[in-house]
C-alpha cells in the first residue's frame, strides 16, 4: 500500500505520518521501499510481527480512548483533540493544524 494511502485513510498528513513509519520500520513491524515506477511513491507492508498485533492495537486504542474521554461532551472532545495536537506539534516542532489527529474509535473501526 502507498503510504499516501495510509494517510488518506487516517486523516493523517504525510510528515507526520513519516515518523510513524520510520518508528514501526525501527522496530520492524513494517517494510519500506520506493515504488520501481514512481519513485515519488513509497510503499508498505506489515511484517509478520506487524501482522501479529493488526487485529490486538485497534481493541486497545478504542479501549483506552473511551476511557479518556468518558463524561466528555463532544466539544469536549474536539477541544482536547485541538489540545493535543499542539502538543504534538510542539515536540514535533511543527504547524499544530498538521498535527496527528486524535483519532475516534468510529474511524478506527472504519479503517479495518
Amino acid at each position: 500500500m502507498a503510504t499516501s494511502e495510509v494517510a488518506s485513510r487516517l486523516k493523517q498528513v504525510g510528515g507526520t505520518l513519516t515518523g510513524v513509519i520510520s518508528r514501526m520500520e525501527e522496530r520492524n513491524l513494517l517494510h519500506r521501499e520506493q515504488d520501481e515506477c514512481d519513485r515519488r511513491i513509497w510503499r508498505i507492508w506489515l511484517t509478520d510481527a506487524g501482522r501479529q498485533l493488526e487485529d490486538k492495537l485497534p481493541p486497545l486504542v478504542i479501549s483506552t480512548q473511551s476511557k479518556v474521554l468518558a463524561g466528555f461532551s463532544e466539544d469536549e472532545q474536539q477541544q482536547f483533540s485541538a489540545l493535543v495536537n499542539r502538543a504534538i506539534a510542539n515536540l514535533e516542532n511543527t504547524d499544530p493544524d498538521r498535527a496527528s489527529p486524535f483519532i475516534s474509535p468510529d474511524k478506527i473501526l472504519a479503517s479495518l
